[in-house]
């Protein structure tokens, strides 16, 4: 169960870490309002049971944005830059379209000044995390580099993503946002444009601070980077960008609640939000029935064929999770043998 444990543990690592964002960006009530949304968030909790690579992106962006920030308030240190390039390295290795947060360093290397040689920590602790990938590669014909050529040349015909702004502005960022965030796709609408308004009506009343500026950009280069992504528009690939999601929304809603005009539609905006998300993390943390019909027929294997071992075999795709699920069970009471 190790993998679904230091998965869970960095998972709440990471709700730690938007709130120490929270607070470094305004104070512990923003940073407690930011944990409480990525706790929440369904897109955080659902998808971690199936124990893919991306579900430690969380924990690496999170990381990422709130080094950042320290960086972007505080005098530039090496060891932090050396770490954040680290951060961003693991973060990249795990799923490879967090790339992305790579704006993220060119934003702070062109808004600060600094010594060059800060480019050169931050590149060598990036690079440091690619010595065992680059190893399996020389040691297995660049399988890894054939496979995004591959994909890039002749897969991308297979899950090509239409490009048309229309459908990405209209379609994909509001389906995306209503994903993070909890909500069904009308909610999503709302809250996303409501969000938009706050921060118009924060600029308009120059209540904006410059780091908030240098966030926005960030994003915004990682929006026109999707744009001409040639791949697949999944939900789940673009983990990476979930502390941002969380950032926006927190942010519209804490500045809500500081301003008489805005106070009563935040207020309804976070209650339909709580309802909502609320609903949807207890369904999905209810037992799935398919599961608990494995466990069964695992107890009923070792009931009927007691001091034995076992080999599990499948037919068809459609046999392999319950297959995969028994073996599982089997191997964890030291029952799983290839001789069995």
């Amino acid at each position: 169960y190790a993998p679904w444990i230091y998965i869970g543990i960095t998972s709440v690592i990471s709700v730690i870490v938007m709130y120490l964002i929270g607070k470094k960006l305004e104070n512990e009530k923003l940073g407690l309002l930011l944990a409480l949304l990525m706790a929440l968030s369904p897109a955080e909790l659902g998808p971690i049971t199936g124990l893919s690579n991306p579900n430690l992106v969380p924990i690496t962006a999170s990381l990422s944005l709130l080094l950042f920030i320290l960086l972007i308030k505080n005098k530039l240190s090496m060891p932090l830059i050396f770490i954040w390039g680290i951060l961003i390295g693991i973060g990249i290795n795990n799923h490879l379209q967090m790339i992305g947060l790579l704006f993220l360093p060119v934003v702070l290397f062109t808004y600060k000044k600094f010594p060059r040689i800060c480019i050169l920590v931050f590149g060598i602790g990036l690079l440091f995390t690619f010595i065992p990938l680059l190893y399996f590669n020389l040691t297995h014909d660049w399988h890894t580099v054939r496979g995004i050529i591959y994909f890039q040349e002749v897969g991308k015909y297979a899950v090509h993503a239409p490009n048309r702004w229309l459908f990405y502005l209209r379609d994909f960022w509001p389906n995306f946002w209503a994903y993070v965030i909890g909500v069904p796709i009308v909610l999503g609408y709302i809250t996303f444009v409501y969000s938009g308004i706050v921060v118009l009506y924060m600029a308009f009343k120059k209540r904006f601070k410059p780091i908030y500026l240098l966030l926005f950009v960030a994003f915004f280069l990682n929006v026109i980077f999707l744009r001409y992504f040639s791949g697949p528009r999944e939900n789940y690939y673009f983990i990476y960008l979930h502390p941002f999601l969380i950032l926006f929304f927190g942010w519209a809603l804490f500045q809500s609640f500081r301003n008489k005009l805005l106070f009563f539609p935040g207020a309804i905006i976070l209650t339909a939000f709580l309802l909502f998300v609320l609903k949807e993390d207890v369904g999905r943390l209810r037992s799935e029935d398919k599961y608990l019909g494995y466990r069964e027929q695992t107890e009923n294997i070792i009931t009927y064929f007691p001091n034995k071992t076992f080999q599990i075999y499948y037919c068809g795709k459609d046999d392999r999770i319950r297959s995969q699920s028994i073996a599982f069970l089997l191997y964890n009471e030291h029952l799983l043998d290839s001789k069995g």
